[in-house]
């Protein structure tokens, strides 16, 4: 469902915003549990090759930079604007 893509791309975009110092440490396991509480999923096991062709079509990416938003910390967000690598960080999605 959307509902289910949401939750495991909020994990997965703020591990690796959290992991290069953009989000304040600790948010990716707050929003880890809250989900686990309304029992969403957590991760899809994609490749993040998978997930780009899937994100490349967003409406709000324009001249290939593609467009996230980023958690300074529970509340506090901001958008990012970056290229294909922000994602390909990820091992797995």
């Amino acid at each position: 469902s959307h509902g289910e893509a949401v939750a495991i791309g909020m994990v997965a975009i703020t591990k690796i915003s959290e992991a290069s110092k953009q989000t304040k440490e600790g948010t990716t396991a707050e929003i880890e549990e809250v989900l686990t509480h309304y029992h969403l999923p957590l991760a899809a096991h994609l490749d993040p090759h998978v997930l780009l062709e899937a994100i490349s079509h967003d409406k709000k990416n324009f001249d290939s930079q593609l467009s996230f938003v980023l958690l300074d910390e529970i509340g506090s967000y901001k958008i990012y604007k970056g290229d294909r690598d922000y994602i390909l960080q990820l091992k797995e999605v």
